[in-house]
């Protein structure tokens, strides 16, 4: 058998669902999170498993969890401050036949990555709106990315990938009279961004119009509101 030597970078990618929001008035659809299929679940310390899609295997079962969760007052007068780390597990390992199914499916091959996508969330409840760029609500949010360790998978034929434990060190400021924000993280349905995904990272479309969203699993996204 021909071997084939391919590298695949294995959960590298984490959206931080960076964009822009006009800084207007949002016209609110009360509880808009309340009403969507999403996991209510997230607690500190509390491991939950969601699903991620990866190329040439499809849907995986992902773990992580939310932990340090601290709220503390800000430096600005009125606001609140809030502190947490979102760890992700590395997943499973996979089989030769996986390795191998990853490494040459086509997605990999035309776009050198698995994407198997980590997402964080930062959103308004009653709105369903992003809100780690500029909003209405006067939030701000800012990430720190860590890859914590690294293990190297092989099939055997010359094909070879790369898992990633990673964490995210995340703050969020915030008026301390603002009821509507929660917090999450989750996977996709999809191998790459939908318009939609942009449009929610610019503040066009609500969470439920994403491709990080399922009407059908609601283990896709897990959410907490901050009170």
């Amino acid at each position: 058998m021909k071997r084939i030597k391919k590298t695949a970078s294995f959960l590298l990618a984490v959206v931080l669902i960076i964009g822009f929001i006009p800084l207007q008035t949002q016209a609110a659809s009360k509880k808009y999170m309340k009403k969507i299929n999403v996991s209510w679940d997230l607690k500190n310390n509390k491991t939950v498993t969601f699903k991620t899609n990866y190329a040439g295997v499809g849907m995986r079962k992902m773990k992580a969890k939310i932990t340090d969760y601290k709220i503390t007052d800000a430096q600005k007068t009125g606001y609140k401050k809030l502190t947490y780390v979102i760890r992700f597990e590395m997943g499973q390992k996979n089989k030769p036949k996986e390795i191998h199914k990853i490494c040459n499916s086509k997605h990999f091959k035309k776009n050198n990555n698995v994407s198997g996508l980590l997402n964080t969330y930062v959103i308004d409840y009653d709105t369903g709106k992003n809100l780690t760029s500029a909003n209405p609500y006067d939030v701000t949010c800012t990430f720190r990315w860590t890859t914590l360790n690294t293990r190297k998978e092989e099939d055997g034929d010359g094909c070879f990938l790369y898992s990633y434990r990673q964490q995210i060190a995340s703050t969020v400021i915030y008026p301390q009279n603002y009821k509507g924000l929660c917090i999450g993280f989750g996977g996709g349905t999809k191998l790459i961004a939908k318009k939609n995904d942009t449009h929610f990272r610019n503040g066009k479309a609500v969470f439920g119009q994403t491709s990080f969203f399922s009407k059908k699993d609601k283990t896709i996204a897990h959410f907490m509101r901050v009170k």
